[in-house]
């Protein structure tokens, strides 16, 4: 691979995340990760980031990406299947 040619190491990650982001339920929870970590600023504990939002995130992530890694192997499977 060319140094600086990133565009051709994603060309096929950036279908596939688009793929994901169409369903629904993985939208809603990218949306909710965003949204809750962004609400969390406005709390005085999290409110400088560092090691207690970056832990917030990281539990939020491990209870709610279960379902976005099942979307993707279901995705997955459909393109290598046909």
């Amino acid at each position: 691979m060319r140094s600086g040619s990133i565009g051709d190491a994603m060309r096929q990650v950036l279908p596939r995340a688009r793929g994901l982001l169409g369903r629904p339920a993985v939208l809603a929870t990218v949306l909710l990760l965003a949204g809750g970590g962004s609400a969390l600023v406005l709390v005085p504990l999290f409110g400088v980031p560092g090691f207690e939002l970056g832990l917030a995130l990281a539990i939020a992530v491990g209870l709610l990406g279960g379902g976005t890694g099942i979307a993707a192997a279901a995705q997955e499977r459909r393109l290598l299947t046909g």
